[in-house]
């Protein structure tokens, strides 16, 4: 197998990659030609068109992931007919061995990350459930004091980390024996961790424990030989959110374009 691609009917003839989820596309497992890529392209128009399609729209991967092999399905899809119908601005790094995480942050993060130590701050990876629980109640009420909701319940993540194996990877900073932040992360592959959720209760802004979280999470990527780091969009429907971009940026995070496209079939 060279390629793989799934898409599902969402309504009214309506198919998407993916029906739910942050992207999906066309995965190439192994080198592609041009001719090849633009077969597998036809293929699936075809099988979409003959199922009752009448479109066929396809969330795409932050270009950060694989920008060459990416770089060229976005140019088969536009040459097939398929439009720009979406873009975000996505945020990640890439993992460095011989780079530490504090050189790649901003001068305010690094005194903040300094204070958390000083203040022995202690980030861990968190493992019982009990404890994964916890870490997501944190995010919930922080979630909660911004007006944002979760957009996954409890119940769908307890489901989601028992049923597929180390898919999820979780986090704590703790002061005292208190969590004070977590980080709820997904593991995309076996090179790319996506920070799903992070945030931190009230009252210990001036620590900022998150971004000493963040530091964490960027070791344990080093330790398990992740290549990247994702920290998510800072943008709906295109608008960015200057706040978050600026947040993300000075945690040493760097932009690349997520691309949604779109094709009318009949």
């Amino acid at each position: 197998m060279q390629a793989m691609f799934w898409c599902s009917d969402i309504g009214n003839g309506h198919y998407r990659s993916p029906k739910r989820g942050s992207f999906g596309g066309i995965e190439v497992l192994s080198p592609l030609s041009f001719e090849a890529r633009e077969g597998f392209v036809d293929a699936i128009v075809d099988i979409v068109k003959g199922r009752g399609g009448r479109c066929l729209e396809i969330i795409l991967p932050p270009l950060s992931y694989t920008p060459a092999s990416t770089s060229l399905t976005v140019n088969v899809l536009l040459r097939s007919g398929f439009v720009l119908s979406g873009h975000e601005l996505n945020y990640s790094m890439s993992i460095d061995p011989d780079v530490g995480f504090r050189s790649l942050v901003d001068a305010k993060n690094r005194n903040k990350m300094n204070k958390c130590m000083k203040s022995s701050f202690l980030c861990r990876t968190l493992s019982s459930l009990e404890e994964l629980e916890e870490a997501y109640r944190v995010i919930e009420i922080n979630r909660a004091k911004k007006n944002i909701p979760m957009t996954m319940p409890w119940a769908a993540l307890l489901e989601m980390h028992e049923s597929i194996p180390d898919s999820v990877c979780c986090f704590g900073c703790y002061s005292d024996g208190k969590m004070v932040a977590s980080s709820i992360c997904v593991r995309i592959s076996a090179e790319i961790l996506y920070v799903f959720y992070w945030g931190e209760i009230d009252g210990v802004e001036s620590f900022s424990p998150v971004s000493y979280l963040a530091e964490h999470i960027y070791n344990f990527c080093v330790e398990n030989s992740y290549r990247n780091l994702d920290a998510g969009t800072a943008s709906i429907e295109g608008i960015p959110n200057v706040g978050l971009a600026s947040y993300k940026k000075k945690l040493g995070f760097g932009e690349s374009l997520k691309l949604t496209l779109l094709k009318t079939i009949c």
